[in-house]
């Protein structure tokens, strides 16, 4: 189940805008326990990922909820792009053959 809400939160970064995502006390701004909507809606990486992090669908994030969110935003923000393979292109050998 785990993976496929990764998979899910993954997808779900296409959608999102780059700005910051504080840990759970930062985001639940009126200290209920848990992050809702309107909450969600200050970071915009949490915005379009909310239905999908909102895993018993109970229309907020819990803390294990978010912070799952939050590594996975985290995480995506920490890996290389790579470009496309360039083999073959040239780039280094000078011709030489021996």
């Amino acid at each position: 189940m785990t993976s496929l809400r990764i998979a899910a939160l993954s997808s779900g970064l296409l959608l999102s805008a780059c700005s910051s995502l504080g840990p759970f006390k930062e985001a639940d701004a009126n200290q209920d326990g848990a992050v809702s909507r309107e909450e969600a809606a200050r970071s915009g990486d949490l915005t379009g990922l909310f239905t999908s992090a909102d895993d018993n669908q109970d229309g907020v994030l819990n803390e294990e909820e978010y912070e799952l969110a939050r590594r996975v935003i985290l995480g995506s923000r920490q890996t290389p792009r790579r470009s496309p393979s360039t083999h073959g292109s040239g780039g280094g050998g000078g011709g030489h053959s021996h």
